[in-house]
C-alpha cells in the first residue's frame, strides 16, 4: 500500500455501515490525492471509469464523504443550466436564480476558493452525450477547482471527441473487478461466512462485479440460515449463485 492510501480510514455518519476498503475503493483515494497534489499549472481533471458494477459508486461515495467535496450524477434529461443550477445547489445554494451566464459566474467564484475539495460528477458520460461538457470546462477553467469524473467504461472515448476536455485530464484510473481479497472483505460485511474456494466460485459466478458479488453473498447467508449452517465450504451445500443475466427464454414444444 503506497503513501496515499496508507491512511484510509471509513469515517462515515452516524447510522451507516463502514464501506469495504476494496481495491477500487484504495483507487479512488489514490486519484483524489494525486488531483490534491498536482502544482498550480497542472489541469484540473481527473478520470475513473470501468463496467457496471464495478463498485464505482460506492468508491466515490467513500471519497466524496471522506473530503467533504460535492457529488453531482448527471440525469439523462438535464439541460445546461440544470448542470450549473445543481452544481451550485450542492454547493450550499438552496435555490439559484439567475441566467445561465449568471449561475456559471457564481459557480465559479464559490469553487475558486483555494483548496477546494475535488467535485465527483458521476454518469459524466451524459455530459457528452448531452452537450453540457463545454460548460463545465469553463467552470473548472476559470475556477481551477478540481473535478473527478466517474463513468462506464466508454467514458474516455467520449471525452476524446472534446479535446479540450480529453488533453485535460491529469490521471485516468480504472475500476477493477474485484478479486478474492474484495470477496473476503465483502463477505465479512455481509455477515456471512464462506470458505475462499466458494468465494472463488462467487467471484466467477459474479464476472468481478461488486455489485453481483454482494447478491450472491445475500443469496448464501439465506441459505444458510435456512438450513442451520454456520457457514458454507467447499464440499457441502451451496445455491445456485446468479451472474446478474436474465434467464434464457423457456422454449415451447409442440
Amino acid at each position: 500500500m503506497n503513501a496515499h492510501t496508507a491512511e484510509i480510514k471509513p469515517d462515515i455518519p452516524s447510522g451507516r455501515r463502514p464501506p469495504a476498503l476494496l481495491k477500487n475503493v484504495i483507487a479512488m483515494m489514490g486519484l483524489v490525492q494525486t488531483m490534491r497534489d498536482r502544482s498550480p499549472d497542472d489541469d484540473v481533471f481527473g478520470c475513473f471509469y470501468g463496467y457496471s458494477g464495478y463498485g464505482k459508486t460506492e468508491a466515490t461515495r467513500f471519497a466524496q464523504i471522506k473530503t467533504g467535496g460535492a457529488h453531482l450524477e448527471i440525469g439523462v434529461s438535464w439541460t445546461k443550466k440544470d448542470l450549473v443550477t445543481n452544481i451550485l445547489f450542492e454547493l450550499g445554494v438552496l435555490k439559484p436564480k439567475g441566467t445561465l451566464s449568471e449561475l456559471t459566474r457564481q459557480a465559479i467564484e464559490l469553487l475558486s476558493i483555494p483548496d477546494h475539495p475535488p467535485i465527483f460528477i458521476d454518469e459524466a458520460d451524459k455530459l457528452v452525450d448531452r452537450g453540457m461538457i463545454e460548460n463545465l470546462r469553463e467552470i473548472a477553467d476559470k475556477s481551477r477547482a478540481p473535478f473527478i469524473f466517474v463513468g462506464e467504461e466508454a467514458l474516455p472515448d467520449k471525452l476524446a471527441r472534446v479535446e479540450r476536455v480529453y488533453g485535460r485530464v491529469i490521471s485516468w484510473v480504472p475500476a477493477q473487478p474485484v478479486d478474492l481479497e474484495d470477496c473476503r472483505k465483502l463477505a465479512q460485511r455481509a455477515g456471512v461466512t464462506v470458505d475462499d474456494e466458494v468465494l472463488e466460485t462467487i467471484r466467477r459466478a459474479s464476472e468481478g462485479r461488486a455489485r453481483i458479488v454482494v447478491s450472491n453473498l445475500n443469496l448464501a447467508r439465506q441459505f444458510a440460515a435456512e438450513r442451520g449452517l454456520t457457514g458454507l465450504a467447499a464440499g457441502g451445500e451451496i445455491p445456485d449463485f446468479i451472474n446478474g443475466k436474465h434467464p434464457p427464454r423457456v422454449r415451447r414444444f409442440g
